[in-house]
């Protein structure tokens, strides 16, 4: 999923040299994919707290959960910006 999210963020860069529309398109996406990861990210963190494990291994897993999470905000922060950046082109063609 990261490598998939990760790799739509680096086509709506591609596209934004010749269909600014289209990599827009994908940036609503990136955000769209944020939420759900934001819903699954809430949901985990709240089985956690009912797991019957071993509290390393629930830090451990708990730990890999926030990671997972801080790569899709950095990837959905990343199209923000392509998006300011894509609507400053739109206004202000070069």
């Amino acid at each position: 999923v990261s490598k998939w999210i990760s790799n739509r963020l680096y086509r709506a860069i591609e596209m934004m040299r010749g269909d600014i529309e289209s990599s827009l398109d994908i940036v609503s996406e990136i955000d769209a994919l944020e939420s759900i990861f934001d819903e699954l990210h809430q949901k985990a963190i709240e089985e956690l707290l009912y797991a019957q494990m071993n509290v390393i291994h629930l830090m451990n897993l708990r730990d890999f959960i926030e990671l997972f999470e801080n790569m899709i905000d950095a990837i959905e922060d990343a199209s923000d910006v392509l998006r300011v950046i894509a609507f400053k082109h739109m206004a202000w063609p070069v």
